[in-house]
């Protein structure tokens, strides 16, 4: 990115702020965010751990050996998994 400098002695307050925000959204217009229709979590409804041990009325170690067996589909979410049913 380009650096300018800005004088702040030629600008108020305001104008300072509305410069600042041009730049910051101008920056967003030009990148690629990507679209959360990429999003799997937002394809279909992913369940919690105990979302899914409700929904499929087991205890948690079976669910634990269902996921490392690969039967189910899950992906993980920070230290947590999802599941989708």
């Amino acid at each position: 990115m380009k650096k300018q400098i800005l004088e702040i002695e030629r600008l108020s307050a305001e104008e300072l702020i509305d410069n600042i925000v041009e730049r910051i959204e101008a920056t967003i217009a030009n990148r690629n965010f990507p679209n959360h229709e990429d999003c799997p979590p937002c394809d279909s409804r992913w369940l919690t751990t105990d979302e899914a041990m409700k929904a499929l009325q087991i205890s948690r170690p079976t669910l634990n050996n269902l996921r490392q067996a690969g039967k189910i589909e899950y992906m993980k979410v920070g230290r947590g998994y999802r599941y989708r049913l």
